[in-house]
């Protein structure tokens, strides 16, 4: 099926990561990009996932179909002071992007896939900065569109 929004699997992402954040995660906040302009670090919630649309690559093209390939980031965000080297912050992150890759892995949505996590090379670096520990696993979501009418 063509998604009739080029963007449509993040509302479907954050969904289903939302479904699988059961107890003890269900405080866990699910945002994607837009919702986190302007915020301050300090001032951003957490624990959280973000969910970012990363660009996509085109692939085969023929007749009234195109190929291609959606990258799209998820970044889990915890804030934990319990210790100067990050390990609680590290632990809790560690945790919590099992349940997000529980989640998306094998997962295929109407309208593509994104149960393929990314290759290396094309993942954002994870970080550790003012008691914030980010995680990201980027992930690939093969789709096929359809011209309309056909």
């Amino acid at each position: 099926m063509t998604p009739d929004n080029f963007l449509a699997l993040e509302s479907r992402i954050k969904a289903a990561i939302r479904a699988a954040l059961g107890e003890p995660y269900a405080h866990v906040h699910v945002l994607s990009a837009a919702e986190l302009e302007g915020v301050r670090e300090e001032d951003q919630l957490s624990p959280a996932v973000h969910v970012l649309y990363r660009g996509f690559a085109a692939g085969q093209a023929g007749g009234s179909t195109m190929e291609l390939e959606q990258f799209w980031s998820t970044v889990v965000v915890v804030r934990n002071l319990a210790d100067d080297s990050g390990e609680a912050a590290r632990g809790e992150a560690g945790l919590l992007v099992m349940r997000v890759i529980d989640a998306l892995l094998g997962r295929d949505f109407d309208i593509a896939g994104v149960g393929r996590i990314a290759p290396a090379k094309t993942q954002l670096a994870p970080g550790f900065r003012a008691g914030h520990m980010y995680l990201p696993v980027g992930w690939q979501a093969p789709m096929t569109l359809w011209r309309q009418g056909c």
